[in-house]
């Protein structure tokens, strides 16, 4: 005979799996366990008039978001720089050309730069399948990261036949 802790186990383990399963989180915004627990079955009070407003976040937080925003950018130019450099160097299908490209393209798209990432990706993807044929396993990878970029674009059609190039 179960217990009744076992089955409130049973129950938050069903509950967690298929708030997962029904609402898919890509790796960023993905929460531990502990937090579905905790939103699933421990209500949080809703804000009432009255209450003080949030503290204001502190020079060092803001400092920070600053210094990731100037690290992100310098590393897109280091990339944009060595595109440069390589296909000056060895041609616009160089062999290396498409993990720059590809890393490129997922900085532009942590920016919500997803024009420029879309571009970079599709760049990358030319290249991969010139070097790796079509049927490699980079094409599906470059055509999912390209599909995040036009979704978040609203650009749906594209990615629709982006998917069916996959499949096909």
């Amino acid at each position: 005979m179960r217990t009744a802790n076992s089955s409130r186990k049973t129950c938050v383990a069903v509950s967690i799996v298929a708030c997962a399963v029904l609402f898919p989180a890509t790796q960023a915004q993905a929460q531990t366990f502990a937090e579905l627990q905790n939103l699933a079955f421990y209500p949080v009070p809703l804000a009432t008039l009255g209450t003080e407003p949030a503290a204001v976040p502190a020079e060092s937080e803001v400092m920070e978001v600053i210094d990731m925003a100037m690290f992100e950018e310098s590393a897109i130019n280091s990339y944009e720089q060595d595109i440069a450099d390589i296909q000056g160097r060895a041609g616009s299908y160089a062999p290396e050309l498409a993990q720059q490209l590809t890393s490129a393209g997922l900085l532009y798209q942590q920016q919500n730069r997803h024009e420029e990432a879309v571009t970079s990706l599709q760049r990358a993807a030319e290249s991969s399948r010139i070097h790796h044929g079509l049927y490699s396993s980079d094409q599906v990878v470059l055509a999912e990261y390209t599909i995040n970029s036009l979704m978040a674009l609203g650009r749906f059609d594209e990615a629709e036949d982006k998917y069916h190039e996959i499949l096909n």
